[in-house]
Formats: C-alpha cells, structure tokens, sequence
C-alpha cells in the first residue's frame, strides 16, 4: 500500500499533509516577519534619549546590530544598521561617551571603546551612520567625520574612530 492511496476517511491522505505543511510554513513565515530582531540592551542617555540596541534573529555571513533613538515615546532616528559580527553576542555590552551637556553621544562596545559605532548630535538632529534620503555615502561619511571630530576635541581623546565592525569580531577592523 503507497501513501497516495491512504485516506482519512473521503479526504486523501496527502491532501492532509500538503494543507499540515502550508500551514506550519504559513506560521514560520509570520514568526520571521514579525520578530526580526532581539533587544540586546537599551541605554538612556543624560538627556532622557532612549537608545535602543538590538541584533538579527536569523542571519547568514554576519549577524546584523543595530540602533534605534527615542525621546518620550517618538522615534528621534529610525532602526539602523551600525554593524555586524561573526562572534557570540551574549557578551556585549554597550556604553555611550556624551559632550556638550548630553547633545552628542557616541555609542561604543566596553571592550572596543575608541571604536564609535553610532554617534548623534540631538542639537541639529545629525546622526552616523544613517543616511540621509538621497545622500551619498561619502556624505554620511563627512558629517561623520565632522561629529568625532567634536568627540575627539570634547574628550581630549585622539584616538575615536568610526567603524562598522563591532568589538566582538575576532579583528576589530577600522575603515
């Protein structure tokens, strides 16, 4: 006896396991697009800002982290990629390096702390490394520049450097 000629009752048999199969696939789609990211940490900022870090749930060549801004519930600077590892995340942890009475902040990882993987100037709603709509990248990584550039004056600290590798990779490469 084959399993096409199996039935329950006056419904086929594979009629069952083909609609049990479109099912599953049908609530493992839904669980992708609706939780694509895990919270690993929020920091709040001198200023009340709400910073919101949090990492891909399923990935394939690195694991996507990622940033998002808010104050009093509304959204300063939307979800943004601010790097990616291949290392164990559990791990990481994230502090931020505020001047000017909290205006700008640079969030770093602990063990990589001159390595800035976000920095935000709430003064005039600049932000790195978040593009603007229609900028090039080059731009981005001006204005970029620019903000560290207050960063390193602020602190007295030379040694801040923009990246997209976070500390956790096994080279903590600089561009």
């Amino acid at each position: 006896m084959c399993l096409s000629s199996l039935s329950l009752g006056k419904v086929p048999l594979r009629l069952v396991l083909v609609v049990a199969l479109s099912i599953f696939c049908v609530a493992i789609v839904y669980v992708l697009l609706t939780k694509e990211h895990y919270n690993l940490a929020t920091i709040t900022s001198s200023e009340d800002y709400k910073l919101s870090i949090s990492a891909d749930i399923s990935w394939e060549a690195t694991q996507g982290i990622y940033c998002e801004v808010c104050k009093s519930g509304e959204i300063i600077c939307k979800r943004t990629y601010i790097g990616g590892t291949l290392s164990d995340i559990s791990g990481l942890a994230f502090n931020l390096v505020e001047v000017q009475n909290g205006a700008i902040v640079a969030l770093v990882e602990a063990t990589c702390p001159q390595v800035v993987l976000a920095i935000f100037d709430f003064s005039n709603s600049e932000c790195w490394p978040r593009a603007r709509e229609e900028e090039s990248w080059k731009e981005t990584l001006e204005r970029g520049e620019r903000l560290i550039s207050v960063l390193r004056k602020e602190t007295e600290e030379i040694g801040y450097v923009l990246s997209n590798k976070v500390s956790g990779d096994v080279e903590c490469k600089v561009r």
